[in-house]
Parts: structure tokens; sequence; C-alpha cells
């Protein structure tokens, strides 16, 4: 069953919906578990309050999500998931298990999202400090269409019926038609085949080398060994490269997948670095 990934301003209503789709799954008999901020057991700004919390957030609600996931159950992602970059990560590990991916987009306006959380401080509920709450809503990066990991089959808002979505998602998380095709993980190898992480590896440092002596900051760089385009806004470091590959490979190896082409393999190399470069 699928990853429901909800994405939105804080405050936005994601929760209220998360609520919704657990309750009507559990009439449903559908094996449901939502994963969000409140499992990490944190105040909101702690777990926001400058980025190196946030890249452990990230973090650690990933492994929850990877911990629960797989075939047989709906997980939902109820975090504000306010990062296109972090979605793609959350797209590959669906990806990565051949099942279903939805992004669910709760719209809302600023002004209520401050309206909302003036409300949570009168009742001493757990709200935002007003700096860490403008601070998320700048820095939210809403779906983009062109990005297919991006496109919001499901929009949410305050005259949305909510039954009537949560419906929707679980009907498409039984249609097996839906399920993603492995890319970045196509096939599980045999515990003997170790040919193809060299291939990998000898890929990957060929682009790394590429991008460190070609790549100017803002100009788009086509790669010999991929038919993506590298484009960032700075200068990139040997150690930031180093960084990312190392990610990437162990994104591979936990796996245990291989690839069909070295053309392949840039390609979701490439697609990887941009994503992780575009992350505060």
């Amino acid at each position: 069953m699928p990853l429901i990934v909800l994405c939105g301003y804080p405050l936005s209503g994601k929760t209220t919906f998360a609520r919704k789709l657990e309750s009507l799954c559990t009439e449903k008999n559908v094996l449901c578990k939502r994963k969000g901020d409140e499992d990490l057991n944190e105040p909101r700004d702690s777990l926001y309050k400058d980025s190196k919390t946030e890249k452990t957030t990230r973090a650690r609600l990933r492994n929850e999500i990877e911990r629960v996931l797989d075939k047989n159950c709906l997980v939902v992602c109820d975090s504000v998931n306010y990062i296109k970059g972090y979605r793609y990560e959350l797209f590959c590990l669906a990806r990565s298990l051949n099942t279903q991916y939805a992004l669910v987009f709760c719209t809302c306006s600023r002004e209520q999202v401050v309206e909302r959380n003036n409300k949570r401080r009168q009742e001493n509920s757990d709200c935002y400090s007003d700096e860490i709450l403008q601070g998320l809503m700048e820095r939210f990066e809403p779906p983009q269409s062109e990005n297919r990991w991006e496109r919001p089959p499901f929009v949410v808002d305050e005259s949305t019926d909510c039954e009537q979505v949560a419906e929707q998602i679980i009907a498409f998380s039984k249609d097996a038609k839906s399920a993603l095709r492995a890319v970045i993980a196509t096939k599980k190898l045999p515990v003997h085949d170790n040919c193809t992480l060299e291939q990998i590896e000898k890929v990957t440092q060929s682009i790394e080398t590429e991008i460190l002596q070609r790549s100017e900051p803002f100009v788009p760089l086509r790669l010999t060994a991929s038919t993506r385009v590298f484009q960032c806004s700075r200068k990139v470091t040997l150690s930031e490269l180093r960084k990312i590959r190392r990610s990437f490979m162990r994104v591979v190896q936990r796996s245990l997948t291989s690839y069909q082409s070295d053309r392949e393999i840039g390609d979701s190399f490439v697609e990887y670095v941009n994503t992780q470069l575009k992350q505060p």
C-alpha cells in the first residue's frame, strides 16, 4: 500500500486531514499508520529552531517512515514537508518498494496560519514562535507540476470534502496499476553479484569529477554520463559532492538494487545531486 505524503504551511490542516484518513481506514479495515512530528516527542519550535535541527528532524521522520512502510500498510507522512528535495527522497523510498505514492497538498493562507498559531498560544497549546513560523512559510516550496513526484492528485483546503478525498486515497491505495516502478531501485541482486556497485561507483565518480572541473554557478551543465542537466547557483565543493555521493551509494546498497545501464545510473545520480544541493 502507498506512502501518502502531506505538505503545506504549518497549521494548514494536515493533521486534521490525516486523522480523518486514519479513521476512515479503520472503518474499512485498512491497515494505516500515521507518522509525523508529534512522534518525535518534542515541541514544534525545538524541531525547527535552526537548519541543523531541521535536517535532524527530517532524517528522524524518514527513518520512522522507512521502518513501517511496506506493501500491506497505508503510511501517512504528516509533517510540513516543505522541501521538494525531501519529498523526492520519500518518493524514491516508495518507489524502491514498488508501491504507490501520493502527495496531498493542504492549502491555506498565511493569515489563517498566523491566526491559528495565535489561538493555540492563547490556549497554551503547542505552537510556533512568530520567527520560526514565518521562516517555515517563507521556505515552503509548493509542488511543481513539471516534477513527476510533485503532481498532487489531491488538493485539500477548508472547502474540501475531506471524507470524499480520503475515500479516493483508499481506492487509489488498492489499485495495483498505480504502483511505482522502481528506477533507482529496479531489481534485487543475488548476494554474490557485486559488479553493479562497482559500476555505480565508477559512473558516479566520473560525474563528480566532471562537475568539479566544468560547472559554473547558474550555468546548466550537460554531462557526458547522463541525459540530465546539472545546475547550481554557486560553486560546489569536493567535500559536498563526496558527501552526496556517499549518501547516494548508501541508498543503493540499502535497497540492494541494480540499474539497467550506465546512463540510468548517471541520470539517477545527477537528479539526486540536484535535489540535495537545493536543500538548506
